[in-house]
């Protein structure tokens, strides 16, 4: 496809979206599983392939020049290593890079500034498709805007995905550390770790413009690292209302699966990554960790740690505010914000001697008013210079049928009359059904001045711009009728000429139907001259001209039908094609507009509270500093009527939460059709959906900024919008502290609507809810079937409420003191509550009472019967888990009993012996969560009977709690035995079946003990081993019997030697006894 062509397919889809947008709400996300754009759709004959390290690396130098890559078209043609090499990050890109699914891996990016990656900035019209990235990237301490992929995102990346490890201080994420206002992020996917101190996400570190139909895998802040803190030394529950409290900007903050902070639009994103770290961290969402855009369709099943505003989703939800603007308004808008940064640039200079800390608010300052001329840039560029070009585009889908084309016409043409002296006739006036039809070969459009005899036809009248006709480009083309006959027929009231020709969509005049052109006022008609033949000029009569016609009628007729459908096949085509782009691009471009619209009204908001941060600052500082403040709230004060129009607002308009207003195509402020499935804990503002729907700090937007003056009094109108709508909470929710709810933990304004939230929510502190923990503002339409547990104030549907309607609870609070209720735990003074229902049987509805039409207990039957109920009420279930890993789900009906021999077989761990804790099976009312006991095995069991303090018998093995053994002494001894002996049997009551190894102490007085074992009716010496006072032996069999006995010490090759030794010794001494006998004999005799 040639690129203007493209240029103008997207400047056509810019022009309808921008319609949408501007008069209606943003069109609906096209599905994630479609393709935008593939390789096969761009003309390639001309693209740069990069085939090489060497090719990539020219290319990155290359792209030092912003234009370079522009209309351009690069393929990556191989995997690419860059490990090892002084490869360094592509500084801008705004071309077209198709990766065709290749990777680029080894990547090593330390940063030195801003904005790293290996595209440091992917420009607006910068285009990444296919292409997969991995390895590490660093970013020091006071840098922003780190990832793998993109360090900025301007443009459109597209089914590409990231892997490795990145750590950054702000804005840290794996596809891109911040995707701008027109920055689209789609179908991508992250894995690895990700980690930074602010604004932190799995794809995106900030969201500003789209990211949609992603997936991150991707651990984010998984490990412990608050500034500030000591873990070590934390004491938790002595000590955790001083740092839950108030929210510290040097601590971890804006954590989120898909990004930090959202301000624009995340819809069918995913998260299946664990996210945070136990009491560390604020603003901790599964998508979003703080929230002021739209969330839509997105679902998260990952783990969530941290400290305040916890929740699946969102971890904080701040309003919206919404502005309504034309486009002259914007025109004007943009000149007063330029005026106001002039201003605040002035003021920071006269500040920058003055305090640090004033400097830094005035920065802050200036980045809003920024975000807030960069939106309105961004809408005015996509919303105009487009009208001028599609004011003719005609539906697209409606292009009619060509029809036939007759000539018989030429039968019943009418000629001016033969007589010279034929008296004038006035031309019919509009009012007047005609009776005759123009000739198609004549100019049917009406002279200035005198209405020709055309000019009196009916499609002078009703046709409003001529046509062109196939022959000469002037025939006219009144009506376009799908229920087109040949002949023309004629009523009162009406006229539907017979077209000639379908023309193509571009070329259709616009004709009004006959009730309008009936209804039009139309000018009156001035008698036409009467005709005169010229002089000298013989007459004509009637015919004489039809009949000198010559022409071949039949020829005529099918040349002109065939040019007709080659033009309605060429116009077809044409539009065909142009549907499919606009339909490939639009997405793109509403995500861009949508989030141009977000962005601008969180702007708006962000420049009040600083404005009043800045006040407060000012009070003690000199006169210039004063004078340029004094400016700058002038400014605003054109600003603000510009936007307000004061002198025509009345007061109580200024200021509008329309929050309970919400529609379902309304986009802003807003999660939808959201689903947690993950464990959430937090300590305090934890949520299943969001943490908290609040706003930063405790600034009241309603009130005026007031310098003590009424005449600078700002008075900001805007409509305030923070909502979460047909939500679902499936997960655990565990708050350490206060403000505990299965859809929101805190919710000081907004509304939450049509949600739905079943699990264990549980709390240490007050203030528990199904729904809500703390509610000051309405949730209405949901539905809570949760097991409730804290210390006070819990409630089926909020712990504290405010305005609670139509909403249907079946709870259990098996923990809490008081202030307990079915409905509300506690209500404020001017609640507004009305239609609620519980299921009987368990606490009242609001505090120990139940009020009829308000917080009315119900049987389940009668319940079951209430009309738009959620399927979760049908049946009980029983959640068997192990490690917090489902194993079984039994389903019940209400009051069904589970019998034990269903019980589902515990999964094995080793080194642990599994069992099913006890718990309620007999009609069972409510679903219940038995987690397997996992109890690490006993290597030691030990004899009751002692010698001193030692047991007699130790037997070693891999035991369950419970396990015993018996030791009984007999008195079997050996009938050879002349010493001591002890005789005992071994009775082990175990599941572990062996072999056991028995440690038995030996017997002080024994000389000479040795163990035998009485197997198979006979007493066998074991292997025994002596180790200190015990010997030890082994049995396979849990039930035997053994013996020490003292014999009698068997004679060792030392005694026999000794022995030997003696006895020859003694017998030489006889001998030689002997000997000297017979000697002193012989000599007597």
């Amino acid at each position: 496809m040639n690129r203007p062509l493209k240029s103008a397919i997207r400047k056509t889809a810019v022009f309808l979206l921008t319609f949408i947008v501007a008069f209606s709400e943003p069109v609906a996300v096209l599905a994630a599983s479609e393709k935008e754009e593939s390789s096969s759709e761009y003309d390639l004959t001309e693209a740069v392939h990069i085939s090489t390290l060497e090719d990539l690396i020219s290319f990155a130098k290359k792209c030092n020049l912003d234009t370079w890559s522009q209309n351009k078209i690069f393929v990556l043609d191989n995997d690419i290593d860059v490990s090892n090499t002084d490869f360094e990050p592509i500084p801008t890109f705004g071309g077209i890079f198709l990766g065709q699914g290749h990777v680029i891996k080894g990547l090593s990016l330390n940063s030195g500034s801003n904005y790293i990656g290996l595209f440091r900035y992917v420009q607006e019209q910068g285009e990444i498709h296919q292409l997969s990235v991995s390895g590490t990237a660093q970013g020091e301490k006071g840098h922003s805007g780190l990832a793998l992929l993109a360090g900025c995102n301007y443009g459109y990346i597209n089914e590409c995905s990231s892997s490795g490890n990145v750590t950054g201080a702000d804005e840290a994420g794996s596809i891109a550390g911040v995707n701008e206002l027109t920055g689209v992020i789609a179908n991508c996917s992250s894995n690895g770790v990700v980690y930074g101190s602010h604004l932190t996400g799995g794809i995106a570190g900030n969201n500003k413009g789209s990211i949609l139909s992603s997936t991150n895998h991707a651990f984010i802040n998984t490990t412990a690292s608050d500034e500030g803190i000591d873990l070590s030394s934390l004491k938790l529950d002595a000590a955790i209302s001083d740092f839950l409290t108030t929210e510290n900007a040097s601590s971890v903050t804006d954590v989120g699966g898909i990004t930090g902070c959202n301000s624009g639009i995340i819809k069918g994103c995913i998260n299946n990554g664990s996210i945070g770290y136990q009491h560390v961290g604020y603003n901790i969402g599964g998508i979003a960790g703080r929230q002021t855009g739209c969330i839509e369709g997105c679902i998260n099943y990952g783990l969530l740690n941290g400290r305040k505003d916890v929740g699946g989703i969102a971890g904080q939800m701040e309003p919206s505010s919404e502005l309504e603007f034309t486009q002259s308004i914007l025109s004007q808008l943009s000149s007063e914000l330029d005026t106001l940064h002039q201003l605040l640039t002035r003021l920071n200079e006269d500040a920058s001697n003055s305090s640090a800390s004033l400097t830094g608010q005035v920065d802050i300052l200036l980045d809003s008013v920024e975000n807030a001329q960069n939106a309105v840039d961004t809408i005015m560029n996509n919303a105009s210079g487009y009208f001028d070009d599609f004011s003719n585009l005609t539906d697209l889908t409606a292009l009619p049928s060509p029809k036939p084309v007759s000539l018989e016409f030429l039968d019943q043409l009418q000629m001016p009359s033969s007589s010279p002296s034929a008296e004038p006739e006035k031309t019919p006036e509009a009012s007047v059904t005609p009776e005759a039809t123009a000739a198609p070969g004549t100019n049917a459009q009406p002279e200035t001045g005198a209405a020709s005899d055309a000019a009196a036809s009916p499609e002078a009248s009703a046709t409003l711009e001529p046509a062109a006709s196939p022959e000469t480009g002037a025939t006219p083309k009144p009506t376009v009728s799908s229920d087109y006959t040949n002949e023309t027929s004629i009523q009162e009231g009406q006229f539907t000429p017979a077209p000639l020709y379908a023309a193509p969509a571009g070329c259709r005049p616009k004709v009004l139907s006959a009730p309008e052109a009936a209804s039009s006022p139309v000018p009156e008609s001035s008698p036409s001259p009467s005709f005169q033949w010229p002089e000298n000029r013989p007459s004509v009569s009637g015919n004489s001209i039809k009949d000198g016609l010559n022409v071949d009628r039949k020829q005529i007729e099918e040349d002109i039908n065939k040019v007709q459908n080659n033009v309605y096949e060429d116009a077809s085509q044409a539009l065909n094609d142009l549907q499919g782009n606009v339909k490939n691009q639009a997405s793109v471009i509403s995500s861009r507009i949508s989030s141009s619209k977000v962005t601008l009204n969180n702007s708006f908001s962000a420049i009040i509270l600083d404005m009043r941060k800045l006040n407060s600052m000012l009070d003690e500082q000199d006169q210039i500093l004063l004078d340029d403040f004094q400016a700058i709230v002038n400014e605003l004060n054109v600003i603000g009527n510009l936007l307000t129009n004061p002198d025509h607002t009345h007061p109580d308009d200024i200021y509008a939460d329309v929050s309970d207003e919400d529609q379902l195509t309304d986009t802003t402020g807003k999660v939808m059709n959201c689903i947690n499935n993950g464990k959430i804990n937090g300590d305090l503002d934890v949520g299943g959906i969001a943490g908290s729907l609040s706003r930063e700090n405790t600034l009241d937007p309603e009130g005026d900024f007031d310098l003590e003056d009424y005449d600078l009094s700002l008075n900001f109108s805007y409509r305030e919008r923070l909502v979460i709508r047909q939500c679902k909470n499936y997960g655990n929710v565990t708050g350490k502290t206060d403000y505990v709810g299965g859809i929101a933990g805190e919710m000081n304004l907004g509304s939450i609507m049509e949600c739905l939230s079943s699990g264990q929510i549980t709390g240490s502190g007050a203030m528990i809810g199904g729904i809500a923990g703390y509610s000051s503002s309405t949730i209405r339409s949901s539905s809570a079937k949760c097991s409730l547990k804290g210390d006070y104030q819990i409630g089926g549907i909020a712990g504290y409420g405010t305005n609670i309607s139509n909403c249907y609870s079946m709870v259990q609070i098996s923990q809490g003191n008081y202030n307990l209720g079915s409905i509300a735990g506690n209500v404020s003074s001017d609640a507004v509550i009305s239609s609620n229902y519980f299921v009987e049987g368990g606490f009242a509805g609001i505090d120990g009472v139940s009020y009829g039409g308000k917080a009315q207990p119900l049987s389940y039957e009668d319940f079951m019967a209430s009309p738009d109920l959620p399927d979760i009420f049908n049946n009980i279930y029983l959640t068997f888990t192990a490690d917090e890993k489902p194993v079984a789900v039994v389903t019940l009906n209400y009051g069904d009993t589970f019998h034990s021999d269903s019980l589902p077989q515990v999964p094995e761990k080793e080194g642990f012996i599994g069992s099913w804790p006890d718990f309620d099976h007999t009609s069972v009312t409510f679903d219940q969560t038995i987690d397997a006991i996992y109890t690490e095995y006993i290597t030691t069991l030990e004899s009751q009977q002692l010698i001193g303090k030692r047991a007699i018998v130790l037997i070693e093995g891999m035991f369950a709690p419970g396990d015993t053994f018996t030791l009984t002494q007999t008195d079997s001894k050996p009938e050879s035995a002349s010493f001591k002996s002890e005789c005992w049997k071994i009775s082990i009551s175990s599941t572990w079946n062996g072999p056991y190894m028995i440690r038995y102490l030996i017997p002080s007085g024994m000389t000479h003990p040795q163990i035998e074992v009485f197997e198979k009716e006979s007493w066998k010496k074991p292997q025994v081993e002596t180790n200190g006072s015990y010997f030890i032996f082994y049995s396979d069999t849990p039930e035997f019997t053994f013996r020490c006995t003292d014999a009698p010490a068997e004679p060792g090759p030392g005694t026999l030697t000794a022995i030997f030794v003696c006895t020859s010794g003694v017998i030489l001494i006889l001998l030689l006894i002997y000997f000297k006998k017979r000697k002193g004999q012989k000599r007597k005799e």
